[in-house]
């Protein structure tokens, strides 16, 4: 058989000595030999006869033989020959041609085939499987071969091509024929990338010996390098979108250990690819540039970590980790899983933190000038002699938001204050340079961003405590961080240049000899002559406060707001304190909002440009007072009066606007550290839907009071804060049954429209879990929501519709189909999108869609509403109408020019519209009744009849007005065309009687139900 031939013949010329003469005309010979075989199968393969000697991939792997010995001229001659043979079998089996190195390699690529055998039937002469298993072989012998490398012992031979490099450079020239990288390149690779990557594999070579020769371990490192640059290839980092500071988005986030091709390149990446994946890093870092909420990002850590545990342990039990990381090792301190889980929480949040620090010191620096010396002769607008503000100070705001986040993490112990401290020396005088290095470096931004920290009660009587009462080792990096030239700059700012100042200040009682501190730090020198400064603010402040002058409390202007910012940072909850009293002054100067019942104590208002620039510290403390005494009580606001406990206050019921702008200024200013209250906030609203859900909850006037604030401080201020909010999702279960049982108009309005913007703003298929999750338990009020496993939801269909407005439904279904459209439902396995829609309205209110609007929607909502054939419902006949007007008693009350009317007449034009059925038809009567009556000056009897059509709209359901509205917008088009007189009666519908909302009407007109494309009337309507 030819294959034993082969094998006879290859043993023959592998016995050649490695010197002799004779090993070129042995391997031309063998590669003549592997020509004919070529040939030979070419020829039955092209005229469709199978070979019966066996196949020619056999006959090549023979070949591998030659690399058993080890010898340099022996390994290259055959990789020589395994090259020609490989690129000629490529040549024929896609017909290739072009310039070789042989003569007869030459020949047999022109060959006598011209056309194509690749396009044959069964024409593959190297598989992928041959080739595979000769790459593991001659991988294998490369490897094996590491320990007959003999140790060099003299630097110039260590210098020159070992015989090891040069079996590595012919067997990679091999490799790349493989993946068509040799020349020229014809047809496709035999292998791809991916294979060959899994080949070259050095674990079990390595497990097996334990340890590598030095210099297969230079050889591996190559490998290394090439399989490297391989798996960034393979994967690749998150898809980059341009981030917008302020501006969150939703996040889609996939882990490197999610990848098909993670367990092949695992090894050749670096630590932090692998134990926190580059996705981790780079998507947390995300997070907290788009300032994100803490649920989310403790989510997304708790996502990795479990991810990351399920890759490893997989990879682990069959890949060789050269690179693996056991914190087990660290210490017995880390053996507790909790204890390991909570260091690389806040490892990953601190390398984030850092980065992104480190990013706006470096974009501040690039946009002050710090070079050209300050001209108090020159001052800008923004200065004057006591306060130095740079020209342009609207980069402060990045600032202000690591400051937040920082505040958030120290806070609540996710990152320790002592790590914080010196990752940020670290920033100044890395590890690996001298003290006089970091000179350049410096900068007082880090200094104002430990100050902040040093307003936690637990930081200033712990660690900075313990410091300044042992070595002072903090106080001294702290100065060697301090920049001097900063203060005297053109760019120079107050706010920042005074930290160092303000910081000893602020921690004056703990300093020990504070007449030596000066000896003991020499550096104190270059900022001591600038502490008068703060001195003379400090006293300002508060000589203008004790005089009950509010130029500085109010900040109106830039230099008031940073003298109130800087005297912020040198007393704990001085200005805080000073800014409540402002707020909610002692004087009695009360105001009325809209009648006697609803009045409010009148305060200062508090410009945003101050809120922005008081530390950290400050706004959780103000918003801590406000919330308490304003904002958490649902009797209505509470007053601390002659040093009693809180209480309300007679002749106060509601809380004052300038109250509510604050608190919504501190919640987008301060996000971090103030969401725990808005957590709060939700869980309240959450308790009174609860009971709601009873049908008969009879709640007191300052308990809706308290919702109506809450409703209009969310729906007209906080809608963005909701856009990306966490739970945003599910907060449709805090609206629930309030749709459906509050009664008071001016709540319900808030109420609905709150509930239509928060359903327009959902983006995620979290919306529709939410829809069929009844065991939902309300928002976690916890800080570290990363210990807390959300259960697998039970999808299950409520009992009870979403929603009894028509409007809220129907809207609800357009958001679907736009989630379905964008997100799809792969993400939510289990989930019926049919239930959803179902849960939106009862059945009593079928849903009809006009051709033209289902046309864009997803194909399995557009095949839900055709199997519902929900019949459109046809407008009430004007007739029927006026027969109505005509008979039904009570109705005579309807007209204006009517003049013995009754209270028995309107008591049963009341009853008669107490039954369900009839409301309708209400608006349509009263409609009749008023046309051709002039209501440009409203007389006696057109406010008889305003007042007696709200008394009997007060019997219906609020959540059924927009329907109500729809049914009187259908029957004023089906009259005919709109003209003047319709028009005019419609303004005073909405705007003069107040009986319908716009809103309402809006909808009526586009509710989707019609193609307004081919209804003139109705769209004339609409753009009216």
């Amino acid at each position: 058989p030819a294959v034993d031939t082969l094998r006879l013949v290859v043993d023959a010329v592998r016995s050649i000595h490695d010197g002799s003469a004779v090993l070129d005309i042995g391997f031309r010979a063998l590669f003549e030999i592997y020509s004919s075989r070529l040939e030979y199968h070419c020829a039955n393969r092209f005229q469709g006869q199978a070979s019966a000697m066996g196949t020619f991939g056999e006959e090549y792997l023979i070949l591998t033989v030659l690399f058993e010995l080890h010898r340099p001229r022996t390994w290259v001659a055959a990789v020589r020959v395994m090259s020609l043979v490989t690129r000629s079998a490529i040549g024929i089996m896609y017909g290739g041609g072009g310039k070789s190195d042989n003569e007869s390699d030459s020949t047999l690529l022109r060959g006598t085939h011209a056309a194509s055998l690749s396009e044959i039937s069964g024409m593959n002469l190297l598989p992928e499987s041959v080739c595979r298993e000769a790459i593991r072989q001659v991988w294998r012998l490369l490897l094996d071969s590491a320990a007959t490398e003999a140790q060099m012992s003299s630097v110039l031979a260590s210098a020159r091509r070992t015989r090891w490099q040069i079996r590595f450079e012919a067997t990679m020239e091999l490799f790349d024929s493989f993946v068509g990288r040799s020349e020229p390149c014809v047809g496709r690779p035999l292998v791809s990338y991916y294979v060959l990557a899994r080949e070259l594999d050095p674990g079990a070579a390595v497990a097996e010996s334990g340890m590598l020769g030095a210099s297969m371990q230079t050889i591996v490192d190559l490998c290394f390098g090439r399989k490297r640059r391989l798996g960034r290839i393979l994967l690749p980092p998150d898809g980059s979108w341009p981030l917008i500071s302020h501006a969150s988005r939703a996040h889609t986030v996939k882990h490197v250990y999610d990848q098909a091709a993670y367990a092949v390149v695992r090894d050749s990446l670096t630590f932090e690819e692998t134990e926190r994946g580059p996705s981790a890093n780079k998507y947390v870092a995300d997070l907290l540039y788009q300032r994100a909420p803490t649920d989310e990002i403790f989510a997304a850590i708790r996502n990795h970590r479990i991810t990351k545990k399920k890759a490893i342990a997989a990879v682990a039990s069959d890949t060789y980790v050269p690179n693996s990381y056991n914190m087990n090792d660290q210490g017995g301190e880390m053996r507790d899983s909790a204890e390991m889980e909570k260091h690389e929480v806040a490892a990953l949040l601190l390398d984030a933190m850092a980065q992104r620090i480190e990013h706006v010191v470096r974009y501040i620096q690039r946009q002050c000038d710090f070079e050209t010396l300050l001209n108090e002769r020159r001052l800008n607008d923004n200065s004057d002699t006591s306060m130095v503000v740079p020209r342009r100070f609207k980069y402060w705001e990045y600032m202000n938001e690591v400051a937040d986040q920082l505040y958030y993490f120290v806070l609540f112990d996710a990152v320790p204050f002592k790590a914080v401290h010196d990752r940020l020396y670290s920033l100044v005088f890395p590890k690996d340079s001298d003290i006089h290095g970091g000179a350049a470096r410096r900068d007082n931004a880090y200094i104002w961003l430990l100050l902040q920290l040093y307003h936690i009660e637990k930081v200033s009587s712990g660690p900075v405590r313990e410091d300044l009462a042992g070595d002072e080792d903090m106080l001294d990096q702290l100065l060697q961080m301090y920049n001097e030239q900063q203060i005297v700059s053109r760019d120079a700012f107050y706010l920042r240049d005074l930290a160092l100042q303000a910081a000893m200040s602020h921690q004056q009682a703990n300093i020990r000899d504070n007449q030596g501190v000066k000896f003991r730090h020499p550096r104190m020198a270059v900022a001591m002559p600038f502490a008068p400064i703060v001195y003379r603010l400090q006293s300002e402040f508060g000589r203008q406060f004790k005089d009950e002058r509010s130029e500085l409390l109010q900040g109106r202007d830039v230099c008031s707001a940073m003298k109130t910012a800087t005297v912020s940072m040198l007393r704990q909850y001085v200005v805080p304190n000073a800014l409540y009293t402002f707020l909610v002054p002692a004087r009695e100067d009360i105001k009325q909002l809209q009648g006697k019942e609803t009045t409010y104590l009148e305060g200062g208002n508090v410009a945003t440009m101050l809120l922005d620039h008081i530390n950290v510290g400050g706004k959780h403390r103000l918003l801590q007072l406000v919330y308490k005494m304003m904002l958490a009580h649902e009797l209505g606001p509470q007053f601390q009066i002659d040093g009693r406990q809180p209480s309300v206050r007679p002749g106060i019921t509601c809380v004052s606007p300038h109250i509510v702008d604050t608190v919504y200024r501190l919640l987008y200013n301060a996000p971090y550290s103030n969401e725990l209250m808005m957590k709060e906030v939700l869980e309240k609203l959450r308790r009174c839907d609860k009971v709601m859900a009873t049908g008969n909850a009879r709640f007191s006037a300052a308990t809706l009071r308290w919702l109506h604030t809450v409703y209009q401080l969310m729906n007209c201020r906080l809608l963005r804060f909701f856009k990306y909010y966490a739970h945003a999702a599910h907060l449709v279960h805090h609206l629930r049954h309030s749709l459906v049982h509050v009664r008071h108009r001016q709540l319900y309005g808030s109420l609905e429209c709150f509930a239509l913007c928060l359903v327009n703003l959902q983006h995620d298929v979290e919306f529709l879990q939410a829809l069929l999750d009844p065991a939902y338990h309300g928002v976690p009020l916890t800080p570290h929501p990363s210990a807390l496993l959300r259960p697998q939801i039970r999808y299950s269909k409520p009992k009870d519709a979403w929603f009894e407005c028509a409007m809220l439904a129907r809207n609800a279904v357009s958001v679907i189909s736009r989630i379905v459209h964008m997100r799809g439902l792969g993400d939510a396995p289990g989930l019926s999108l049919e239930d959803c829609l179902d849960s939106l309205a009862p059945e009593r209110m079928p849903m009809v869609w006009a051709p033209s609007v289902l046309r864009y929607w997803p194909p399995r909502v557009r095949a839900y509403y055709a199997s519902k054939r929900a019949i459109r419902v046809a407008p009430v006949a004007a007739a029927a109408v006026r027969q109505l007007l005509a008979s039904a008693p009570g109705h005579a009350a309807l007209r204006p020019s009517a003049t013995d009317v009754s209270p028995e007449i309107e008591s049963a034009l009341v009853a008669f519209y107490a039954e369900r059925p009839r409301q309708p038809l209400f608006l349509l009567a009263v409609w009749e009744a008023l046309r051709g009556h002039g209501m440009e000056t409203p007389d006696a009897g057109l406010l008889r009849v305003a007042a007696l059509v709200r008394r009997v709209l007060l019997q219906f359901p609020p959540s059924q007005m927009s329907s109500h509205a729809t049914t009187l917008v259908d029957f004023v088009l089906g009259a005919g065309s709109v003209d003047a007189e319709a028009r005019a009666l419609l303004d005073a519908f909405m705007f003069r009687l107040h009986l319908v909302r716009h809103e309402h009407v809006v909808f009526a007109l586009t509710r989707g139900e019609h193609d307004l494309r081919g209804d003139g009337a109705r769209l004339a309507l609409a753009r009216y």
